[in-house]
């Protein structure tokens, strides 16, 4: 999940058919918030079709304990069996219920010792690391301040001058605008992909600046999307991370939307809903971050979620005849 969960209600599902995943909720403290969250959670994991299904609760004993009850009788009735069980606190976990053996379930719990993990050791080894906390991950994607902010600031009217018209021009309607922009938009979001390796140079505050503004295009924003290689989601997270910390607050949604999309279809659900709740911030209609966390709610497999259309068939969509609205709304995502 990307850091040490506390007062969480986490569910693993293991094997079946979409592998494996975790699902993780704020810790519920009253009666019918829990049933509610044991059914939503309940009804998540059935539609993976688990073999196996491990709860763990992380907080106080008077909270967690009714919670894993509900969802332990919230996941049998939906034909789904929890082999464990677990009640973490204060650095030690507990089986919940406990077994009649103290060897196995001491009183005192089972010490939660990171350092002795081999599985920890291995996800260290790959390069992955675990903040302390949901709100230290969430910091990841602070925006830049200081003298990077001066010249964001900077850069950005310098990318609106260039790209936008001036305020007495007649503004173009956005099919045109995005026509008249097109080329370089591409031309920008190929070679900013093309740098998305490990040795690549990292996107300029002018490239970010004028690329904040293209994706208010929702065309260029839709070239944005399907231009990711769906096999190789990971590789673009850094990018839709730096230029959603660099740009401006009115061009947030949509590299925050590219990050949430890029981020869950990867498997990264924590960093998917983060970029979310930046999107939403920025721009509380924006319809692309409804559109995801629709998504994310309904427990759609990220492995389904990949967009494998190329741009010949985006071409299609948006110059095909239609009785609809205006070519440049969000119609198609």
């Amino acid at each position: 999940m990307g850091y040490h969960p506390d007062h969480s209600v986490v569910v693993l599902s293991i094997g079946g058919r979409y592998r494996s995943c975790a699902v993780r909720i704020d810790l519920p403290t009253d009666a019918a918030t829990r049933a509610d969250a044991a059914e939503q959670l309940a009804k998540l994991v059935d539609s993976v079709w688990p073999e196996h299904v491990l709860t763990l609760g992380y907080g106080p004993t008077d909270h967690v304990t009714p919670m894993l009850t509900r969802l332990h009788d919230a996941l049998t009735e939906h034909g789904q069996h929890p082999e464990m069980m677990l009640r973490v606190s204060d650095g030690r976990y507990f089986a919940d219920p406990p077994c009649p053996d103290p060897a196995c379930c001491p009183p005192e719990g089972h010490p939660v010792d990171l350092a002795l993990s081999p599985v920890a050791a291995e996800a260290i080894l790959a390069g992955h690391v675990a903040y302390p906390s949901r709100a230290d991950l969430a910091a990841t994607l602070d925006p830049v301040g200081g003298p990077t902010r001066r010249r964001m600031i900077a850069e950005t009217a310098r990318a609106e001058q260039r790209l936008l018209p001036g305020p007495g021009d007649d503004a173009p309607p956005a099919p045109e605008l995005t026509e008249a922009l097109y080329p370089d938009a591409i031309a920008l979001i190929e070679d900013l992909y093309a740098a998305c390796t490990p040795h690549g140079e990292p996107a300029t505050e002018r490239q970010m600046a004028e690329l904040g503004v293209l994706l208010t295009l929702t065309r260029i924003r839709d070239e944005a999307w399907v231009r990711m290689d769906p096999d190789h989601l990971p590789r673009y997270l850094p990018l839709w991370t730096r230029v959603l910390r660099h740009v401006q607050p009115d061009y947030q949604a949509a590299p925050a939307c590219l990050l949430a999309y890029a981020a869950y279809a990867s498997g990264d659900g924590t960093m998917a809903n983060l970029a979310l709740e930046r999107a939403a911030q920025a721009d509380p209609a924006y319809p692309m971050t409804d559109l995801i966390a629709a998504v994310i709610a309904a427990g759609v497999p990220p492995e389904a979620t990949r967009l494998r259309m190329s741009p010949d068939q985006l071409n299609h969509l948006w110059t095909r005849p239609s009785a609809g609205p205006a070519p440049d709304t969000d119609r198609h995502t």
